[in-house]
């Protein structure tokens, strides 16, 4: 079974909307570049296998799932031959709405960390099926295919929220979606549980039992990684230094933010770094 890599790169929102099919780059014999820009990745992987990369994590991918990626996310796929579903890009500017508006439209859930997979069973996808037809078949600059995006989230959603209340009960979830949505707007300058639980108008203990409970991890676990994400990020795409990195994440100095990675990471930055630049120069 071959492989072919498909890599998003990340320069300016060049595009606002963009649909592909898994076919077409399945049958690509070199890299297909794709300018992702500010936009948001859905990775609908309908048949085959495959394996997506996001920025450092390499992930095994399943038939009939959706896979949905934040901007400035540095991806790249590796698709089987027989592969098939879509790859649909995506800006907020495209549909029309403000960040605190999509947080809301999609439930603040769809791409945050926890629930950024989504398993669709074989036969219970057609009307996702036909709203993506639907905006294959119209101009980009149709008004129609936003609002046909908006109705394809909205569905997204709403098969979330069922997968979510069937698996976790009612009460936890929202809770849990709260705190990932408020991590990923406030972990520059929130680095502790306490921060996040007086947000949530809860105790630190509580946060930690019901996000322990629906991940397997602790809050603090949760927070620490998504730092560390954004200092491999910062590597990847900028290719900056410590101190750089550690004034942008708000640490006081580069030796509290080398402790810090190494703690987090199991690995030292310098390293890490060095190691990352090597790899990207043969990209």
């Amino acid at each position: 079974m071959r492989h072919h890599i498909a890599t998003w790169s990340v320069p300016g929102p060049i595009q606002t909307f963009r649909i592909q099919c898994l076919s077409d780059l399945a049958g690509k014999h070199d890299p297909v570049l794709v300018d992702k820009g500010a936009m948001y990745t859905i990775l609908w992987l309908k048949e085959g296998s495959g394996t997506y990369i996001a920025d450092i994590d390499a992930v095994q991918m399943d038939a009939d799932t959706i896979y949905m990626f934040k901007p400035q996310q540095a991806l790249s796929v590796l698709v089987a031959d027989e592969a098939r579903g879509y790859v649909i890009h995506f800006s907020l500017d495209f549909l029309g709405v403000k960040p605190d508006t999509f947080r809301q439209f999609t439930g603040s859930s769809l791409f945050d960390i926890l629930s950024g997979t989504l398993t669709i069973p074989a036969g219970q996808d057609d009307s996702l099926d036909v709203l993506v037809s639907k905006m294959k078949e119209q101009d980009v600059n149709d008004p129609i295919v936003p609002e046909l995006m908006k109705v394809m989230l909205l569905l997204l959603n709403q098969k979330n929220n069922v997968v979510s209340e069937r698996a976790n009960g009612y009460g936890n979830i929202f809770l849990v979606k709260k705190f990932f949505n408020l991590l990923e707007q406030k972990f520059l300058t929130m680095k502790m549980v306490n921060n996040y639980a007086r947000e949530l108008s809860v105790t630190p203990n509580y946060l930690n039992e019901m996000i322990k409970k629906n991940t397997g991890f602790s809050a603090r676990h949760h927070i620490q990684q998504r730092v560390i994400m954004e200092a491999k990020r910062k590597i990847m795409q900028e290719g900056l230094s410590m101190k750089e990195i550690a004034y942008y994440l708000g640490f006081d100095d580069s030796y509290h933010f080398s402790k810090y990675f190494k703690n987090v990471s199991g690995s030292n930055f310098s390293e890490f770094r060095k190691q990352t630049m090597h790899q990207l120069s043969f990209i």
